[in-house]
C-alpha cells in the first residue's frame, strides 16, 4: 500500500474571504489577488483544497490568495455557477478565471503575469 503525505504548506498565507473583508481584500487590494471559491461539500473542492493552499505558500508576498466558501457567502459568488473557480483580480478587476480543477504550474502562472 502507498500513502502519500501531504507537503507541509503555510497556511498563513491563505486568507479565509467573507462579507466584511471582500472590498478590502480584493477589490480594492493593491496587489494582485486570486480568489479560490469552493464549498465543503463539493468534493472535487476539498480535493483540490491541499494544492490551492501550496498556491498561496508560493505567491506569499507577491500576490495575495483569498479562499471563500460559497455555501456561507453566496453573494460573493455571483456571475459563475460551477465550482472551483479560481479567479484572479487586478486593480478590483477581474482578469482572469477557470472553473474546476487546475494544474497547479497553470494557476501559478496566471497568478505571476
Amino acid at each position: 500500500m502507498l500513502i502519500i503525505i501531504p507537503k507541509k504548506v503555510d497556511i498563513m498565507a491563505l486568507i479565509i474571504g467573507t462579507y466584511d473583508n471582500f472590498d478590502a481584500e480584493v477589490l480594492q487590494s493593491e496587489t494582485s489577488v486570486l480568489v479560490y471559491f469552493w464549498a465543503p461539500w463539493c468534493r472535487h473542492c476539498v480535493a483540490f483544497s491541499p494544492t490551492m493552499d501550496e498556491v498561496a505558500a508560493e505567491l506569499d508576498g507577491r500576490v495575495n490568495v483569498v479562499k471563500i466558501d460559497v455555501q456561507a457567502f453566496p453573494k460573493l459568488a455571483k456571475g459563475f455557477t460551477s465550482i472551483p473557480t479560481v479567479q484572479i483580480f487586478r486593480g478590483g478587476v477581474s482578469v482572469f478565471s477557470a472553473s474546476g480543477t487546475q494544474p497547479k504550474q497553470m494557476i501559478l502562472a496566471v497568478a505571476n503575469v
